[in-house]
């Protein structure tokens, strides 16, 4: 099944941008959402390795359709 991550944005020493964990993913874990920047979408089947792309949703889009 497809995942959503709870990801915070991070700078890289390069430049870019990479996503890190918010913290714990259990779903009763709030404290992560209150950390983190958005949702990193994890295709079925997949593990996510170091240096791989991953769609990225804005929590701001998110809060601002409710």
């Amino acid at each position: 099944r497809q995942e959503y991550r709870r990801v915070i944005l991070r700078q890289h020493e390069d430049g870019g941008v990479v996503m890190a964990n918010a913290g714990s993913q259990s779903s009763g874990v709030l404290s992560a959402v209150s950390r983190a920047d958005g949702l990193a979408i994890v295709p079925p089947h997949g593990a996510v390795r170091v240096g791989d792309k991953l769609r990225f949703i804005p929590l701001s889009e998110i809060v601002g359709h409710i």
